[in-house]
């Protein structure tokens, strides 16, 4: 414990101070002590070092208490001033006290000194780590109120009173520029700022605050403003509240304000929903359009081919009696159009299959009977219900999607296996295909570039439908698409 003591006494009495110093060193304390007696002796030992009290008389021939204590008061010191006099009334001791003294001892009394004095020391100390405290507070607000008006936003403090008043309690500079009201104005009144609530807003707003309030989570709330100036802004508020005591809610926050982006993603949005239209409309063209070529193939190209190949008949059966060469040519050209037919048959069928007039559940046999034929892999169908109702679209749409399905599982899965399954599920139908072969890695699913599933995705979205694909490495795939039953539900 530090028990030096630097003592300035103004006295003309060399006994008075030895007296004085006498006292502190019973003490314990090791005294560093000047004594003056003049206003300049005070002044330069002010100025030679610090002191930690100052011991003054009252009355002296050149020189006073009084005007000791003036000085001291006119440097700004904050040191303990005790006025030690040997005859001074009681209504004398009282206006020096009023005058700054911190106390007064009567030298008849001085084992009263050193309590004093160490009280004094203490309410010194006090102030000054108050005067610390302070400045500190200070700098730390000026940091804060350099950060916050550096914001693009405004930083706010709201409280929300028991009776569900609003007040914030404090409010950036950036209030100006995000909401065209002086921070001093939202802070003096909370429906300063409620009242720029879009009001179709305000009840998503409340809400989101009550939310917040009831659970103790973040709050975080995107609306428009719109300013004094008719200027309508997007903003989202995020905030972390705090319990106070007699049911208040005090939040600290941030509101920024997000028109920009909020543009962006509804021009991105309503891009998006034109793709969409672009690639229905595409896929619709596309589909009449094999639906027409189909018709041709079949119809045109059928009738011609059969035409050729009753011809070939008839030339056989009139010329071809006793004439081999001639009726070897002709079975050779019969087998050629025969085979010819089954081209067309196969491309017209891949076009557009006539099975689907019979609903999708035939359509699905027989692409998967198909499959399996082509490929060898072997194929198990699941059906929740066969007389399933849907429109030419989305019976379409469903088929070239197994289709794609199919085809990525002959080229990519190397399975044995694949499972095909259609299920109604309420206002939703659900076509998944599932296979046994080497399976994908699930960090690799949603940053796939395949076209193929590309275009799943986007037909399945046409439909507003979902798609999901899932598995692990070795075993195996399953994609899933669930699509409403009706137009009204897209």
């Amino acid at each position: 414990m530090d028990n030096s003591l630097a003592v300035l006494v103004i006295e003309d009495s060399e006994d008075d101070a030895f007296l004085i110093a006498r006292q502190l060193r019973r003490a314990g304390y090791e005294l560093t002590m000047v004594r003056v007696e003049t206003a300049e002796d005070m002044e330069a030992a002010l100025d030679s070092r610090q002191w930690d009290v100052v011991i003054a008389d009252h009355s002296m021939p050149r020189f006073s208490g009084t005007q000791a204590l003036k000085l001291i008061q006119d440097r700004a010191l904050d040191l303990p001033f005790i006025v030690v006099s040997g005859r001074i009334g009681e209504d004398t001791a009282v206006q020096v006290m009023k005058s700054g003294a911190h106390d007064c001892v009567m030298k008849d009394c001085l084992p009263r000194l050193v309590p004093a004095i160490e009280r004094e020391l203490r309410e010194a100390e006090g102030r000054r780590e108050r005067r610390r405290a302070e400045a500190a507070l200070h700098e730390s607000e000026a940091r804060f109120r350099s950060i916050t008006a550096k914001v693009p936003g405004m930083v706010f403090q709201i409280l929300r009173a028991a009776d569900g008043a609003l007040r914030f309690t404090y409010a950036s500079e950036g209030a100006a520029a995000l909401c065209g009201v002086p921070r001093e104005a939202i802070q003096a009144d909370g429906a300063a700022f409620t009242r720029l609530i879009f009001p179709a807003d305000r009840e998503d707003f409340h809400r989101s605050l009550d939310l917040s309030a009831l659970t103790m989570r973040q709050w975080n709330w995107e609306g428009r403003l719109r300013t004094p100036r008719d200027a309508i802004k997007w903003t989202n508020c995020r905030a972390s509240p705090k319990l106070l005591d007699g049911g208040e809610v005090l939040w600290d926050g941030l509101m920024l304000n997000i028109t920009e982006a909020r543009l962006r993603e509804t021009e991105a949005q309503e891009s998006r929903e034109l793709l969409q239209e672009l690639s229905a409309y595409r896929e619709s063209a596309r589909e009449e359009e094999r639906k027409r070529i189909a018709y041709d193939i079949h119809e045109e190209l059928g009738q011609v081919l059969t035409a050729l190949r009753l011809d070939i008949s008839y030339l056989d059966m009139r010329f071809g009696e006793g004439r081999a060469e001639f009726r070897r040519k002709t079975k050779s050209m019969a087998q050629l159009i025969d085979r010819a037919v089954e081209v067309v048959r196969g491309v017209a069928a891949e076009l557009r299959p006539g099975v689907l007039d019979l609903g999708l559940a035939a359509a699905i046999e027989w692409q998967a009977q198909e499959f399996e034929t082509r490929t060898g892999i072997a194929c198990l169908l699941s059906f929740s219900e066969r007389d399933i109702t849907l429109d030419e679209k989305r019976a379409t749409t469903l088929f070239r999607i197994l289709q794609e399905s199919l085809s990525n599982v002959a080229r990519h899965a190397d399975a044995s296996a694949v499972t095909i399954s259609l299920a109604k599920k309420g206002d939703w139908l659900s076509l998944e295909v599932a296979d046994d072969g080497r399976g994908v890695d699930p960090q690799r699913i949603d940053r796939s570039k395949s076209f193929g599933l590309l275009g799943i995705r986007e037909r399945t979205a046409v439909l507003g439908g979902k798609f999901e694909m899932r598995g692990s490495v070795g075993n195996g795939t399953v994609l899933s698409v669930r699509v409403p039953l009706e137009p009204d539900a897209e």
